[in-house]
């Protein structure tokens, strides 16, 4: 790995290893969209047509994001944040 240091979770709390599970949400790459959109003839399916329904989805955690409404249902926070907490267990 060249060297480079991974971050690897262990259950090291009560329930062990099944107490560290995670679920990761990723909006996608804009270029992904704009493909389909523009050269595969997807309408309607460009990043700035899909952005307004990610943010109206998304309720953020961390106050740096600029891109969200703060009432969705899927909660979107820093990773730095999160692993820093996890690291401090």
């Amino acid at each position: 790995m060249d060297g480079r240091k991974l971050f690897h979770p262990r259950g090291k709390l009560l329930g062990g290893s099944s107490s560290v599970n995670a679920m990761v949400y990723v909006r996608g790459h804009a270029g992904d969209y704009n493909r389909w959109a523009f050269e595969e003839g997807a309408t309607g399916w460009s990043y700035e047509e899909c952005l307004p329904y990610f943010v109206k989805s998304e309720v953020v955690i961390s106050y740096w994001y600029i891109f969200s409404a703060y009432f969705g249902q899927l909660s979107v926070n820093n990773c730095v944040n999160i692993v820093a907490s996890v690291n401090s267990v």
